[in-house]
C-alpha cells in the first residue's frame, strides 16, 4: 500500500515538473511592436519648448542617445542637441532624424507660437491686471492624446496659479490651481 501511494505521489511529481519546463521552454517575451521606432512618431512643441524623444529598440530597451547621430530638417524651425533634445525656435514643421547602425528613423515636430494673451483671458484675468506667464516644460497626455505645456501665472513676482494648456491653440486643457502657500489644495 505505502509503495503504490508512493509511486502515486512520484508520477505526480514528475507529471508537474514535466508541465513546469514545457511552459518555460514554450513561453518567450511576446513584444507588441517588431521594428525599432521612436516613442512617439509626432511632438508638438511651444516655442522654446524642449523634448527628448526615446529610440526604443523591438525588445523594449532604449537606445541610449548618445549612439544615435541627430539631425533636423529644418534647424531655423527645431534644433536638435547631440544628445537628441529637441528645441522649438519659430513656428512651424520640420523632421528630426536619428541614425543608428546605418539605419535612420525620423520623427515629425510641428512647433506653434505660444499664445500667453490667450491664456491669460482663458484663466480669467482681466486686462488691467498685469501678470507674467512662465511656461514650466512640455509632456504628452496620453489619456487625451495631446501635448501639453505646464504654465506658471506671476503676479508682482509672487506665483499665483498654475495650469496645464494645450500646445497646438493654448486652451487650457487639464488642471488650474491658484497658488496656495501652505501646500494644501
Amino acid at each position: 500500500m505505502k509503495n503504490k501511494e508512493k509511486n502515486r505521489w512520484t508520477i505526480l511529481l514528475l507529471v508537474l515538473v514535466s508541465m513546469l519546463v514545457c511552459f518555460n521552454l514554450i513561453s518567450q517575451p511576446v513584444y507588441a511592436d517588431a521594428k525599432t521606432h521612436f516613442d512617439y512618431s509626432h511632438v508638438d512643441l511651444a516655442v522654446g519648448g524642449s523634448y527628448k524623444p526615446k529610440l526604443i529598440k523591438p525588445d523594449g530597451r532604449i537606445i541610449k542617445s548618445s549612439s544615435l547621430t541627430w539631425k533636423s530638417s529644418k534647424t531655423s524651425v527645431v534644433k536638435v542637441s547631440s544628445k537628441g533634445k529637441i528645441t522649438g525656435k519659430k513656428a512651424g514643421k520640420a523632421k528630426i532624424f536619428a541614425t543608428y547602425k546605418d539605419k535612420t528613423y525620423s520623427i515629425s515636430v510641428q512647433v506653434y507660437k505660444f499664445n500667453a494673451a490667450k491664456v491669460k483671458k482663458d484663466l480669467g484675468v482681466p486686462n488691467n491686471v498685469k501678470v507674467k506667464i512662465k511656461k514650466t516644460g512640455e509632456y504628452y497626455w496620453d489619456g487625451a492624446a495631446i501635448w501639453l505645456v505646464g504654465v506658471e501665472l506671476y503676479s508682482k513676482e509672487k506665483c499665483v496659479a498654475f495650469a496645464d494648456v494645450a500646445v497646438k491653440n493654448s486652451k487650457i486643457a487639464r488642471q488650474i490651481y491658484a497658488y496656495n502657500p501652505s501646500g494644501v489644495y
